[in-house]
């Protein structure tokens, strides 16, 4: 299996004492569905910042196409982040920034895509989710779930290799619940979808392969129909 991220002896802590993730190795495939799953608090989303190059290992490396984000340069860091997008679990859209310009943020940050190719790809993606109707929307006229479906198109947007989801599927209302899943398939078919929950049947019913983490050195991957959960 050719390895798009590798964790190789992974240590990480937030203060040196504590540690999230002890020794971790960890070998994870090209396309299709990862789903990360554990208690709350074990580490679903510090493995996502950490693919993401967010955060960077307390020791050991994560290796993210081929970049190993402890050493990369900043244009290795600039290239991850134009390739790598994520949407986070507490959402963080830029309160005074409407759909639109949340949406394409990320875009004109990290690539070199004119205006007019940002344009064109968010009001791809809005159209996608069924959301062109918010574009010029502020976040503070969402509701919880439109706030959530926009953030989750962010990152499908600019057809990112990696899309890192963490905890999609919460505050979503059926009708975008459905759409959401319907995109995490579609799109990973041609890109790596991975993506954290607490939530075992959504997890079963979508992933290829699962990450259980279960304490700081027992962190393992297999394919959903092999992984027991204890």
């Amino acid at each position: 299996m050719v390895s798009l991220v590798r964790f190789v002896d992974v240590y990480f802590s937030y203060n040196r004492q504590d540690y999230i993730f002890e020794k971790v190795n960890l070998s994870i495939g090209e396309y299709g569905v990862t789903g990360v799953i554990s208690d709350i608090g074990k580490g679903k989303t510090t493995l996502l910042k950490l693919i993401k190059g967010i955060l960077k290992p307390t020791a050991g490396s994560v290796i993210v196409m081929d970049i190993d984000t402890s050493r990369a340069t900043k244009r290795q860091l600039m290239t991850l982040h134009s390739k790598v997008s994520i949407s986070f679990q507490d959402v963080f859209l830029i309160s005074n920034m409407n759909v639109f310009d949340n949406l394409s943020l990320p875009l004109l940050y990290n690539t070199n895509l004119s205006q007019k190719e940002v344009e064109s790809m968010i009001d791809k993606v809005l159209d996608t989710f069924g959301i062109s109707s918010m574009k010029y929307e502020l976040p503070s006229d969402l509701s919880i779930s439109e706030s959530k479906i926009v953030s989750i198109a962010r990152a499908f947007a600019g057809n990112p290799r990696i899309i890192l989801l963490d905890d999609p599927f919460s505050l979503l209302d059926k009708y975008y619940l459905s759409l959401v899943i319907e995109q995490i398939q579609r799109k990973s078919k041609n890109s790596k979808i991975i993506f954290s929950t607490t939530n075992d049947s959504m997890f079963y019913n979508i992933s290829d392969e699962t990450i259980f983490i279960k304490d700081p050195s027992n962190i393992y991957l297999s394919k959903v129909n092999q992984c027991k959960i204890e």
